[in-house]
């Protein structure tokens, strides 16, 4: 990092830096630094959130000779600024990366003794990688040298089948399984670009500049343009909405080498999310659950925006929105809804899991107008989801806020809550979605949390005033002490909403509860009938994802199974405590988030046996489910 410039100074426009961080005109060198280290996180084995991260980043700061100050001073200074930097990442997984020696380095001679600190540093780093000292075997390097020589003629993106071709012409060619292997390791050591994917598997790039030449041509003026697609231009250059008559284009002005591979050109700029294109859904995959991804074939949506059917949004062209955010986020004279938060887990996500909700509302909804122009934005964006609702959604760091208000002149009437409900799971369900793609472990189903952030804050806060959703089905209030008078919030208030049916199964449903233990024949009957919250319900009952993991590699093949052998693991470890009351609330806390549907209504049936809370009239019907 540059010295002589402040965390908050604007990068120039031409800095292609700042183009990859998202913000094309307005992104600060804190932007760029952020970028930098969500992408080394994403790129390095996140995915699988699981065992330890060896640090593999050197942070390093230059300019010194251009920094007031003697040598001890120029080193407080350098520390303060990246400790200032990496306060951006408060209690991220990302910080695990960072080793905490850091450099200060100046621009005036390469004999600086620091280098040679520097290199010895790299080195102690790389032996305490898991690979070092690794054996490749001897075969590896004549097909190293055989990439050396189609990169030497020129070569830059090649089909498999030409590996293929030129791994036969060895005298001891690779099993296909090694030459897999070899593609994976040249790729890390950032040689060539080897992405194994169902869409990418096929391909490699030699020469890793032409991805930055492909990109390139997306952010540069197009001269000459046909006049036919002039109003796709002015969608792309004013909203960054990509529409394939404009890509078309773009690419019939590329070079060969770019034009001739248009459709790879689409699927690596889609995989380094460079793009992001609208979100459909299976219709055999229940998208409540995280689920191996399969091939997209219905839509998510409950009504499609026939503006922008076909299209991808491409986020570094977004613009910056115009402060104040609260003219977007908490509008004057409008009845609002809380603000709704998803917040993801080890507070790290990708931001491409926004941009990629943005496409799939604007192919869902048309975008709201605001003083003549689009309110849609790098990291905020609002939708007119009916002819008085707005919802707004936006992001910082680990955490998507959305809202709906309406301009209805009768605000004293409430909002519809089921349109509430709606846009609530379709958001929901879309970001289960991506993390089921983006996930090692498909059965991550804590990938982030659900908050309703304090419907009295006059503005929003970042991570302040929020209260986890299921806590309510535990307490019927909380204290908030980010207002600036401590007060309390109610289970109605929190979640009337954007949860009502949940509401209402809770308070329908929920009375004292039966304090027994749980018998095998309750944690049967709950085995059978759970639905789409059974690995919620093991979350709720404080088993952790790795016991539950465990569980589900033994037990995962038939769902009853499994679910009736967390519910023991529970009960043995719990106790007396192990209560149908305590099972009864875990169970409304798993299924919160859910919609109202049979799988839902089928997780809360009536235990044969009589409670102290339901009527003793026969032609009654109990009142209180005993789970």
């Amino acid at each position: 990092m540059d010295m002589t410039k402040s965390l908050d100074e604007p990068v120039n426009e031409d800095e292609i830096s700042g183009h990859w961080c998202g913000l094309m005109k307005d992104c600060t060198y804190l932007d760029v630094f952020k970028f930098w280290l969500n992408s080394i996180h994403m790129n390095s084995g996140y995915k699988s959130m699981t065992g330890a991260i060896c640090p593999t980043v050197i942070l390093v700061g230059t300019r010194k000779d251009e920094m007031s100050g003697n040598d001890k001073e120029k080193e407080i200074q350098k520390d303060n600024y990246f400790d200032k930097a990496l306060g951006s990442f408060e209690r991220s997984s990302v910080l695990h990366h960072i080793h905490s020696k850091k450099f200060l380095v100046n621009n005036l001679s390469r004999e600086d003794r620091v280098f040679h600190e520097i290199r010895r540093e790299i080195k102690l780093l790389a032996e305490k990688q898991d690979y070092w000292g690794e054996k490749c075997p001897v075969q590896w390097i004549q097909m190293e040298q055989s990439v050396d020589k189609l990169r030497d003629k020129g070569e830059q993106l090649l089909q498999m089948s030409d590996i293929k071709t030129a791994n036969r012409s060895l005298i001891h060619p690779l099993p296909e399984q090694e030459l897999v292997a070899f593609l994976d390791m040249q790729h890390r050591h950032g040689n060539l670009l080897y992405f194994n994917t169902d869409q990418l598997k096929n391909l490699v790039v030699l020469a890793p500049q032409w991805i930055i030449k492909v990109f390139k041509r997306f952010i540069t003026h197009t001269p000459d343009k046909n006049p036919l697609y002039l109003e796709h231009w002015r969608t792309y250059e004013n909203n960054a909405i990509l529409k394939p008559e404009v890509f078309n284009e773009i690419m019939d002005r590329s070079s060969d080498d770019i034009k001739q591979k248009r459709d790879h050109v689409m699927h690596y700029m889609e995989h380094l999310d460079v793009m992001a294109k609208p979100l459909k859904f299976e219709d055999d995959v229940a998208p409540t659950n995280l689920q191996k991804p399969q091939q997209d074939t219905v839509d998510l949506a409950v009504n499609v925006n026939p503006e922008f059917l076909d299209f991808h949004i491409v986020p570094c062209r977004l613009r910056k929105q115009p402060p104040p955010i609260e003219q977007f986020t908490s509008p004057e004279q409008c009845k609002k809804t809380p603000v709704l938060c998803f917040v993801f887990v080890h507070n790290f996500m990708p931001p491409s899991f926004f941009h990629r909700l943005i496409a799939m509302c604007i192919r869902t909804w048309p975008i709201s107008t605001q003083d003549n122009t689009k309110v849609l934005y790098n990291g905020l964006a609002a939708f007119d989801i009916n002819e008085t609702y707005v919802l707004t959604i936006w992001y910082k760091d680990h955490i998507i806020y959305a809202r709906i208000t309406s301009c209805k002149k009768d605000i004293k009437s409430g909002l519809n809550f089921e349109k509430c409900q709606e846009v609530r799971l379709i958001l929901r369900q879309s970001l289960l979605k991506f993390a089921g793609q983006s996930l090692e472990d498909p059965w991550t189903n804590t990938a982030f949390e659900e908050h309703i952030q304090c419907p009295d804050m006059k503005k929003t806060l970042y991570n302040r005033g929020m209260f986890r959703v299921t806590s309510f089905m535990y307490f019927s209030e909380f204290a908030c002490t980010a207002c600036p008078n401590r007060h309390a919030i109610g289970r109605y208030e929190a979640l009337n909403d954007w949860y009502k049916d949940a509401l209402d199964r809770f308070n329908n449903g929920n009375c004292d509860g039966s304090l027994k233990p749980v018998e095998e024949s309750d944690l049967l009957k709950v085995s059978e009938v759970i639905g789409n919250g059974f690995w919620l319900l093991g979350i709720q009952l404080g088993l952790t994802d790795a016991a539950m993991n465990k569980l589900y590699e033994k037990w995962g093949k038939d769902r009853r199974t499994f679910v009736f052998k967390f519910l023991v693991k529970w009960r043995n470890r719990n106790g007396e405590k192990a209560t149908l009351k305590s099972l009864n609330i875990a169970l409304h806390a798993a299924h919160v988030n859910l919609p109202n549907d049979k799988n839902t209504e089928q997780a809360f049936p009536v235990l044969s046996q009589p409670h102290p809370c339901a009527s003793t009239s026969k032609s009654a019907k109990p009142r209180c489910w005993l789970f």
